[in-house]
């Protein structure tokens, strides 16, 4: 809630002693009862949503990971509600837009991949890409395990807060964090899981010959979102039903000499 005041005054006719009432309302962000006393703190972080509750056309998607904490002795005992058997489940989501659901971006003057990440928007179809400058190393066997693996890296945002491996999105604008009902997982096909942990999980004990192609190198994924409108048919919301992350086809790369 945005912290504001405002006021009031009634006044009687004039040659009477004015009797003047004041009122003020404040809102403020607070996420403990330690904000309370802080209500005029001017530094407090300011998460802006992408809707309230359904999604509004342009806004980012957000996104998090789920986490999942097991509680015991004391701790078991003094559960408070939305936990059960001792579990209790939230989404990790940074209210940095950066950090939602994001493919990858060029730096900046330049097609070269390795700049910020792109935030995926609701309601907008987009597609985006890079280079990676190549060398002569990346045709030994090594050189394309290596490859495959920094396209990958590139392509999920691993090692990023914009990072595509187990997120969650949320399937409303304001989707609260320690709902997990309201947030679905971005789903992978079997596989895709399995290429991709091949690919990161190479082995670099084969010889390292060197080769005139590399071989099954994947360029491309793609982010599927689909939505609905529901609620009120004369005030309908807009909300996220599924989401679906897919690797693109293969491709084999080539060595060409300039001269």
């Amino acid at each position: 809630m945005l912290w504001a005041s405002a006021s009031t005054q009634l006044s009687f006719s004039s040659g009477i002693p004015a009797i003047s009432r004041k009122h003020s309302v404040a809102y403020g962000w607070w996420s403990n009862e330690e904000d309370y006393e802080n209500v005029n703190d001017k530094d407090r972080t300011v998460w802006r949503r992408s809707g309230c509750p359904g999604y509004i056309v342009g806004k980012p998607v957000m996104a998090g990971w789920k986490e999942t904490v097991i509680l015991g002795g004391e701790d078991f005992n003094q559960r408070e509600d939305g936990i059960e058997n001792g579990i209790l489940e939230g989404i990790r989501v940074t209210p940095d837009p950066d950090g939602w659901l994001t493919v990858v971006g060029n730096k900046e003057g330049s097609p070269e991949c390795g700049g910020p990440r792109k935030a995926v928007n609701f309601g907008h179809s987009a597609w985006w890409s890079c280079s990676i400058p190549l060398s002569q190393d990346d045709f030994t066997y090594i050189g394309c395990l290596n490859l495959k693996k920094k396209a990958l890296t590139l392509l999920l945002g691993l090692g990023t807060n914009g990072n595509l491996s187990d997120r969650y999105i949320a399937s409303f604008g304001d989707s609260s964090p320690e709902k997990v009902n309201e947030w679905l997982p971005l789903k992978t096909s079997p596989s895709d899981e399995r290429r991709i942990k091949d690919i990161l999980q190479f082995d670099q004990s084969s010889e390292n010959k060197v080769r005139n192609v590399c071989k099954g190198l994947h360029s491309s994924v793609h982010l599927e979102l689909a939505t609905a409108l529901v609620g009120s048919v004369t005030n309908p919301q807009a909300k996220i039903v599924g989401a679906v992350l897919s690797l693109g086809q293969e491709v084999d790369v080539k060595p060409h000499r300039l001269w």
